[in-house]
């Protein structure tokens, strides 16, 4: 966690779902976090079709939990990615955008249609 008092505020007016602005200077942590997120979901996106274990290993390390049964068709865009989490046998065809400023739940058995954000 940062001693930045710049990106304190910031984290506590994400937490509040209060407006904030994550881009300026002294907010590296929060930037870093947002841009390993999308690293990781930009290879996700670029898994073989055949490659469930590589995804799934990929999900596990992006999000903040995630159940069994899980299968998510590329595209898949996060702003943060350590935010979510996904209970069991959740579906999500392509193109799921989560927008993870502050903590997001998805329960069991959801499924997601195309382009949902």
């Amino acid at each position: 966690m940062t001693t930045d008092p710049r990106e304190r505020e910031v984290r506590r007016r994400m937490a509040a779902r209060e407006l904030y602005a994550d881009g300026a200077p002294g907010l590296e942590v929060l930037a870093e976090e947002r841009l390993r997120g999308k690293e990781l979901a930009d290879a996700y996106n670029r898994t073989a079709a055949r490659d469930g274990e590589g995804r799934r290993a990929l999900l596990k390390e992006l999000l903040a939990s995630l159940g069994t049964g899980v299968w998510i068709e590329p595209p898949l865009h996060v702003a943060y990615g350590n935010r979510v989490h996904l209970g069991d046998d959740v579906y999500a065809n392509f193109g799921l955008t989560l927008v993870d400023d502050v903590e997001v739940f998805v329960g069991n058995r959801v499924m997601f249609a195309p382009h949902v954000t």
